[in-house]
């Protein structure tokens, strides 16, 4: 994974997005789950994503960042 990314995927997220990748390497089609699968599974994944951003805060200086949105001290 890219370094800069790893502290933004949530540890679920990349998870699920790994069984998506695993699920669609198989050289014959028939293996392969259809499309519609796969549009849910990424769907899934990004709710997981959108979950943890939610739930996760992190302080770093005079910033709480509440998922990917940086709130300072004083409010603003």
């Amino acid at each position: 994974m890219d370094q800069n990314l790893r502290d933004e995927v949530a540890p679920e997220c990349l998870k699920k997005l790994g069984e998506i990748v695993d699920s669609y390497v198989y050289d014959k089609g028939i293996k392969r789950p259809p499309m519609s699968d796969v549009v849910w599974a990424l769907e899934f994944a990004l709710q997981l994503q959108e979950m943890a951003e939610k739930n996760s805060q992190i302080n770093s200086g005079d910033e709480v960042y509440i998922g990917r949105v940086g709130i300072k001290r004083d409010g603003s």
